[in-house]
């Protein structure tokens, strides 16, 4: 069983194709890698760097079977970095960001899992409640989101008041991945379904494609966008393209 995060073979495999991908900047070649492929690889460098400290900084405190869950969650989180290859959509990078925050709050659960005063008082009807309840939506197979969010941070509060911990439950300290895009703001748009992707350089529409999600059209030509696509607000608040329509 793996139990250790050097030993993680997700991780050595995600660290390898990202190394690889960057070797041509080390190395001051030309780099031939277009505008989105280099903000998709710089949203994966980012996430890959943030659930790696995550694991890193919880894993010490850690007894038991929480090592191995830990390093479980990490590598399934990377896993899907490494095969959704050089295409990650606005819509993933917003759902990735949720699932990240999910990680944090799982490593806070098992931190105080591995306290001396919960495993004490484990037993205690109250203390098992409470870290069922924390539990049971830490790991809920619906699609995590901000409601979830908040109803663990409650849970996990409750749980290290009734252990008496003296771990705090806080918000994960993580940069917005949408940021590592590098892009400023009117460059997120959305198809006629409401998936959300970006327009690299510019901002401004020069092709047509075909919607990663459903298939619809997205894109436009000459700077203009589709009618039928819409300027994402909800991701950097923009209410009108980058590039004037």
């Amino acid at each position: 069983m793996i139990i250790s995060i050097s030993e993680s073979a997700e991780f050595r495999n995600l660290y390898t194709k990202l190394s690889n991908e960057l070797q041509p900047a080390h190395s001051k070649k030309l780099n031939l890698l277009s505008a989105t492929d280099t903000a998709t690889l710089r949203v994966q460098i980012e996430i890959f760097s943030q659930v790696v400290e995550c694991c890193s900084s919880t894993y010490p405190h850690l007894v038991g079977e929480s090592k191995a869950k830990i390093v479980a969650h990490m590598d399934m989180l990377l896993r899907v970095v490494r095969e959704r290859g050089k295409r990650i959509s606005g819509q993933e990078t917003d759902d990735i960001n949720m699932e990240i925050q999910r990680f944090h709050r799982v490593c806070q659960l098992h931190r105080l899992k591995s306290e001396w005063n919960y495993r004490v008082c484990c037993n205690n009807p109250e203390v098992k409640e409470c870290y069922e309840t924390a539990h049971q939506i830490a790991y809920t197979i619906k699609k995590y989101s901000k409601e979830f969010d908040w109803k663990l941070k409650n849970a996990l509060e409750n749980l290290s008041k009734v252990v008496g911990s003296a771990v705090e439950v806080i918000d994960a300290e993580r940069k917005e991945i949408v940021r590592a895009m590098g892009c400023k703001q009117g460059h997120w748009y959305k198809c006629p379904n409401g998936h959300i992707y970006i327009i690299t350089e510019c901002g401004g529409a020069m092709e047509k494609s075909r919607c990663n999600e459903c298939g619809a059209e997205i894109g436009g030509g000459s700077h203009r966008l589709l009618a039928s696509n819409s300027v994402a607000t909800e991701m950097d608040g923009a209410t009108s393209p980058a590039w004037p329509q």
